[in-house]
């Protein structure tokens, strides 16, 4: 598995900070998840307002053929990754790298978009509860 994390800081238009590229490997069984090389993103999604929203969102896809994990299960094998994984040393040799980087950027992306949807409803609710 590989991962790619994000970070949306917390101040309405912040930028997305992106840390390095980890390559991790995991024997785990999740129902759902079928034995693979896996690319994900992790991003804090923070919106303020009348109050301080803050949310973990996760973008799981498998490698061979791009099939995106659902929200639980995206969330639950990265969470296994960060508690069980060890290195994967060898991934440069496993994987090809302009592959990979494709698909992290395509995860990233979804993170993007999926953010400006989550503040653009919080921003409608609280303008609408303000009235």
């Amino acid at each position: 598995m590989v991962r790619f994390v994000s970070d949306r800081h917390g101040r309405a238009g912040g930028a997305a900070v992106y840390h390095p590229v980890v390559a991790a490997q995991l024997e785990i069984q999740l129902e759902g998840v079928l034995p693979g090389i896996y690319v994900f993103a992790v991003a804090r999604w923070s919106v303020s307002g009348s109050r301080e929203v803050e949310r973990l969102e996760y973008v799981v896809k498998r490698l061979s053929d791009g099939e995106e994990l659902d929200a639980d299960l995206s969330e639950a094998l990265v969470n296994a990754m960060a508690l069980r994984g060890v290195d994967w040393f060898g991934a440069g040799a496993d994987v090809d790298a302009e592959t990979v980087a494709s698909m992290q950027d395509e995860c990233r992306a979804m993170l993007e978009e999926g953010f400006l949807r989550f503040r653009g409803a919080y921003q409608r609710k609280t303008l609408t509860a303000s009235r």
